[in-house]
């Protein structure tokens, strides 16, 4: 039964989270903040460091198959039976191209039939974006302001 006084709402009172955070909560979440990016930094710094070694190539020691071992000798008795080769990981090399250099490689199309029209197609990109780089596009806002004549057309209005 419905009395004067009931409160068919919510009670009043604070809600939960509603006003400016006090100033311990302020720093507490600093020093989450900052203990985060020592965290990531310390576990992610040696897999950037290894996708940098992989990337930059990693020396190998490699064996000759035995024939191989046998025809080498025939031409140099003091060879050894070993050599050193240049190993790159293609996926991060690949994976730091488009991470760093995406923006810097475009692609151009050129449809040609011969080597000369390639080359004439090739400079003319290679002029085309010089010019663009000297006349850079002229960007325009996305909201256009509007006149004058509507901004004072919009004040004298009577309400």
């Amino acid at each position: 039964m419905f009395t004067k006084g009931h409160k068919l709402s919510a009670p009043g009172g604070k809600r939960k989270g509603a006003g400016a955070k006090s100033k311990q909560v302020i720093a507490d979440e600093a020093r989450a903040t900052e203990i985060a990016r020592a965290q990531l930094a310390r576990y992610l710094l040696p897999i950037v460091m290894q996708a940098r070694k992989l990337c930059m190539g990693v020396k190998r020691k490699k064996f000759y198959p035995p024939h191989v071992l046998e025809q080498l000798k025939v031409l140099n008795p003091k060879v050894k039976p070993f050599y050193y080769e240049m190993e790159y990981d293609s996926r991060i090399v690949m994976f730091w191209i488009d991470r760093f250099v995406s923006a810097a490689r475009q692609g151009i199309d050129i449809k040609v039939g011969s080597p000369e029209e390639f080359y004439i197609a090739l400079a003319k990109a290679e002029k085309d974006a010089a010019m663009e780089k000297q006349n850079p596009p002229i960007e325009t806002k996305a909201i256009p302001e509007p006149d004058n004549k509507e901004v004072h057309d919009s004040k004298n209005k009577k309400r």
